[in-house]
């Protein structure tokens, strides 16, 4: 028999009943937790190398992991990178170098067959959003314009930004995966 499992409603990291506040994030556990039953949760779909800036030249890289209930943002690491690297080296010399430079762009396969809650554990600084904690939730297509006469026409940045009661989260999207964003979304139950 599946047993029900409690998570923060404001990070989304498992807690146990009876906890007064949250192990990750600190918020008091008073009302209804979210419960989720681990095994029944559903993976829509995964949104790869979502970048969200830490400083005008920094950025962190997630992998956003959309179930039917969350969304886990998993945190890349040069570590995990590292690994994967030596990982497909093993393979041999041309499948190595293949490897190497596919290597942070591909990690986002592994989750297809990960839990969501084994993934919010891989790291730290993962941490998840229930859906019920979302207040607004927006992704915006960048178009492509000429500034001035001759240029190249410059890209305005496509993101998604996720507004919850405890603040906001904005990940900036390649073209490519914009669509693909939206229709995981979709298939989440968020229109």
């Amino acid at each position: 028999m599946t047993q029900d499992k409690l998570f923060c409603t404001k990070c989304g990291a498992s807690i146990l009943a009876g906890d007064k506040f949250c192990g990750s994030c600190g918020q008091p556990v008073s009302g209804p937790a979210a419960v989720v039953t681990a095994s029944l949760e559903q993976i829509a779909g995964i949104i790869p190398n979502a970048e969200r800036k830490t400083g005008v030249f920094k950025s962190e890289t997630f992998n956003i992991i959309v179930s039917d209930r969350r969304m886990v943002l998993a945190l890349l690491t040069g570590e995990m990178i590292r690994a994967q690297v030596k990982e497909v080296s093993k393979k041999g010399f041309f499948s190595g170098v293949a490897g190497a430079l596919t290597a942070g762009g591909n990690y986002y396969k592994k989750y297809a067959d990960m839990a969501p809650e084994e993934a919010l554990k891989e790291n730290p600084q993962n941490f998840a959003v229930t859906f019920n904690s979302i207040t607004n939730l927006r992704i915006i297509e960048g178009h492509s314009h000429v500034t001035t006469k001759g240029k190249a026409p410059v890209y305005d940045e496509s993101y998604m930004e996720i507004e919850t009661s405890a603040g906001k989260h904005k990940f900036i999207l390649s073209r490519d995966s914009i669509g693909n964003a939206r229709a995981i979304m979709r298939k989440a139950g968020f229109n």
